[in-house]
């Protein structure tokens, strides 16, 4: 009985660590994710997006946000992916409120384009 509370302790003592000290990377791309959506539906009330552009616009930053390359290649890939969405009549609009957009989306998850 003895030998078993120190395994026990000790098996205890494992799983709480792998439990807890990897969630700031979870909740880092949990962030990210969130992040991806909140600027998906900002971006739909400003170029008026329906539902199945902002699905797809937020599936590509969520793509973005979890692949942890924030690179200027990546980032230009990613506009002009968002960018293949639109309309003419969208497209128009996403370049006038473009840059600003995605700034507030990296500034939301505390990133910064990589060059």
């Amino acid at each position: 009985m003895k030998v078993k509370v120190p395994v026990l302790l000790a098996m205890f003592l494992f799983t709480f660590s792998i439990l807890c000290f990897p969630m700031k990377d979870s909740t880092n791309t949990v962030t990210n994710i969130k992040q991806a959506g909140i600027s998906a539906a900002m971006l739909q009330q400003k170029i008026l997006l329906n539902d199945k552009e902002t699905d797809q616009i937020k599936s590509i930053l969520t793509e973005f946000a979890g692949s942890n390359n924030f690179s200027e290649i990546n980032s230009q890939n990613t506009l002009l992916k968002v960018e293949s969405v639109l309309d003419q009549r969208q497209k128009a609009k996403f370049d006038i409120i473009k840059t600003e957009w995605w700034n507030n989306f990296m500034k939301g998850m505390n990133k910064k384009v990589q060059k």
